[in-house]
């Protein structure tokens, strides 16, 4: 029985070691985007209530009408989300009273020796009827409309090495099997002393 618990005490520090050799947290960053709005035809519309920015990449099939009203860009530095990049492709085409960007491309280029992500794209006015809304149903995504007054701030978690508690789990390895090896000669010392009386007795028959 005494064996046994030290084996399972050991087998959890072991466990122990592994898993507090690194540790997780949370970084928060703050996405900042930039871009152009370039119109081509004046609209008016609510800026107070957003709708649906659909986005059709370059190559995707158009089988809807639309007007076109500008042309817009989203650029970011290249740790920045693409999904990020695009909230600002939307918005800069909602500036326009858009509901929808086509043509969407995205590249990069290098400028003051950083490199950024650019995503460009027409930013369009699309005749959303039922035949439309059949092929494309309704999104209700409204997260790029909070770039009316900031960027987004995005979190992420990331697992690092931890050279502290590493060092202490392998500290308390050694003593778990310092301890069992202890042990283990303890209960050698036990069985040799009944092999004795065994003998002693066998002795006296």
């Amino acid at each position: 029985m005494k064996k046994s618990i030290i084996k399972i005490t050991l087998a959890l520090l072991i466990v122990f070691s592994l898993s507090s050799c690194f540790t997780t947290s949370q970084v928060n960053n703050y996405a900042k985007t930039t871009g152009e709005v370039i119109p081509i035809e004046d609209l008016y519309c609510s800026k107070t209530i957003p709708e649906d920015i659909d986005v059709f990449y370059e190559g995707a099939d158009i089988n809807f009408e639309y007007k076109k009203i500008g042309f817009v860009t989203a650029i970011a530095e290249l740790n920045v989300p693409d999904s990020l990049v695009i909230n600002r492709l939307k918005f800069n085409s909602y500036q326009l009273c858009g509901n929808g960007v086509i043509e969407v491309i995205k590249s990069n280029f290098t400028q003051n020796n950083q490199t950024y992500k650019q995503y460009s794209a027409t930013s369009v006015r699309i005749e959303k009827d039922s035949i439309y809304y059949s092929q494309y149903p309704v999104q209700n995504d409204f997260s790029y409309h909070k770039f009316a007054n900031n960027d987004l701030t995005y979190s992420y978690e990331t697992t690092e090495f931890n050279p502290g508690l590493t060092f202490l789990s392998v500290a308390a390895v050694i003593t778990g099997i310092v301890i069992k090896v202890v042990s283990t000669d303890e209960d050698d010392d036990d069985w040799d002393e009944d092999d004795v009386w065994e003998e002693d007795d066998d002795g006296w028959e």
